[in-house]
């Protein structure tokens, strides 16, 4: 079986995926479950440093991101991706969180109008890699419309 990054599109191009939580176990979880599917994966401890890495490759990058985690929350994150054209344009993110009933507005709807998917935790790993594949596909399209403007 070929690994889902490579079966996500025909243009030959592959992203990765960028684990962003403060709980080390669940990162290391996380790293190893992506690893062990296929994909070229990195983790960060908090949001400032996972900003650096996507700063410092010109990847895709699909982000697994946790909401709740020291100085910088989730959000701020997405907030600085979508500040920058270029990071957003090859930065999709999937936001974990054990507080879904408990987001506050202003998150639910920062979520709701990126269409940013919500991932529960405790999670389900086939509904983990279920929706990093479905927003993986997502990304890899976008990059292809966007390299090929004839697609257009």
């Amino acid at each position: 079986m070929m690994p889902p990054s490579s079966r996500l599109n025909t243009s030959g191009a592959t992203f990765s995926i960028l684990v962003v939580d403060d709980d080390e176990p669940i990162r290391n979880t996380l790293l190893d479950l992506f690893e062990d599917t296929g994909y070229s994966v990195i983790g960060a401890p908090d949001a400032a440093q996972a900003l650096n890495v996507l700063h410092d490759s010109p990847a895709p990058r699909v982000v697994v991101l946790d909401h709740l985690m020291p100085m910088l929350d989730g959000d701020a994150l997405i907030r600085a991706i979508s500040a920058e054209a270029d990071l957003a344009a090859r930065t999709h993110v999937v936001y974990l969180t054990a507080v879904a009933h408990a987001l506050p507005a202003n998150v639910v709807q920062l979520l709701h109008d990126q269409a940013i998917p919500v991932v529960h935790k405790p999670f389900d790993t086939e509904e983990l890699l279920a929706v990093v594949e479905r927003v993986g596909a997502e990304l890899m399209q976008a990059q292809a419309v966007e390299h090929n403007p004839t697609d257009r």
